[in-house]
């Protein structure tokens, strides 16, 4: 864990009262004994070594509202299984955003899954940095994918398609999910 994560760590360890040493990014037995006793007691949340909960974030469940449950259930399955750094870009699109996007060259329809709540975009964080590069998206993919058959939810990635890959869109299969359910 580099010096950031740990003072990170030292600093929400502090701020929920259990830590009592320096914020100085050692990573030293009053930092350990500070940890143990805030998991003992459920008060901080698990993280990785890039810093990210294995759980969804306020702004993720924001941006999941309006999403369809299957979807949902599956984003926050991955969330909490995967070692992809992820969050939710955007879930669900008004008409107005999508011909934004379609303007901006950033979509190429009107009858995008985001306008019925039956697709996301996921994006990808390296070394705590936003990546747009397809090959960072394929072990998300990877992962989305075998949770998606575990669950019995039939999804559709993006950078599967031939045209306009789109490696940060994950949607639920059309011949499973019309627009109406």
């Amino acid at each position: 864990m580099s010096k950031k994560h740990i003072k990170q760590s030292q600093r929400q360890l502090k701020k929920a009262g259990f830590y009592f040493g320096a914020i100085d990014g050692d990573w030293g037995a009053l930092s350990v004994k500070a940890t143990k006793k805030a998991i003992e007691s459920n008060a901080v949340k698990l993280k990785d070594e890039s810093g990210s909960s294995k759980g969804l974030t306020e702004r993720d469940k924001k941006r999941l509202a309006g999403v369809h449950k299957d979807l949902q259930r599956l984003v926050k399955h991955v969330k909490k299984t995967s070692d992809v750094d992820f969050f939710v870009g955007e879930g669900r699109r008004t008409t107005k955003r999508q011909k934004q996007l379609i303007k901006q060259a950033k979509s190429t329809t009107m009858n995008s899954r985001h306008l019925t709540g039956h697709a996301v975009d996921l994006i990808v964080r390296v070394d705590g940095k936003v990546t747009w590069k397809l090959k960072h998206y394929r072990q998300l993919a990877k992962d989305m994918k075998k949770s998606a058959k575990k669950l019995g939810i039939p999804i559709t990635w993006g950078g599967d398609w031939k045209t306009f890959k789109d490696g940060v869109h994950f949607q639920l299969s059309w011949g499973s999910y019309s627009k109406y359910t």
